[in-house]
């Protein structure tokens, strides 16, 4: 079935290379089937196409970071936050691929400076937790977490996050809870719970 939705989407763009929406479709249905490097084709098209959008620019700071194409996908992330600074997920992806690129300080500043900026991002708020429960710094990362359980709260990973930080707080009532939580959402949590 797939296969003949992608050949619809082919024949449409070979009908009209101007179509739009076609080559959305086809970014999306490539980037699902996880084939980055098609993805990203059709996206450099389409900004030769239709110009620089800045959902263009997101979506290949996303595709880059997902092949661990460091070096572009900050390069490109950074033009991505530039054409769109209220799109959260630009910010998260340059932090990884900073972080990847030994610069965990960096990606600390600009995920801390994200946090405040996007509170209601559930992606930014794990994330930084994340960022600095790899660092053992357990308190701060429980104020990111705790903030994350807020901003979505039926996170797994958020829930997840605050559970094990709270932990190491020694919050043991509270991580009971949070882990609760954590499995009430998804049943596979039972192991951290354990």
């Amino acid at each position: 079935l797939e296969r003949f939705f992608l050949h619809d989407l082919f024949t449409a763009i070979e009908l009209n290379k101007r179509f739009e929406p076609a080559y959305e479709g086809l970014w999306m249905e490539l980037e699902k089937g996880r084939e980055y490097y098609e993805a990203r084709s059709c996206l450099s098209d389409m900004m030769n196409l239709f110009g620089e959008k800045p959902k263009f620019y997101s979506a290949l700071c996303r595709l880059y970071s997902f092949d661990d194409y460091l070096e572009k996908a900050t390069e490109v992330c950074k033009a991505a936050i530039e054409k769109d600074p209220k799109h959260a997920d630009n910010y998260v992806h340059l932090a990884v691929s900073l972080r990847d690129q030994e610069g965990g300080a960096q990606a600390q500043k600009l995920l801390a400076g994200a946090a405040k900026r996007f509170p209601a991002s559930e992606t930014v708020q794990t994330t930084t937790g994340s960022l600095y429960l790899g660092n053992k710094d357990y308190a701060i990362a429980y104020k990111y977490y705790k903030q994350a359980t807020k901003a979505d709260p039926t996170s797994t990973r958020a829930w997840q996050g605050l559970a094990n930080t709270a932990f190491e707080l020694q919050k043991n009532e509270e991580a009971l809870a949070a882990y609760g939580k954590a499995c009430e959402i998804d049943r596979k949590m039972t192991k951290d719970l354990r």
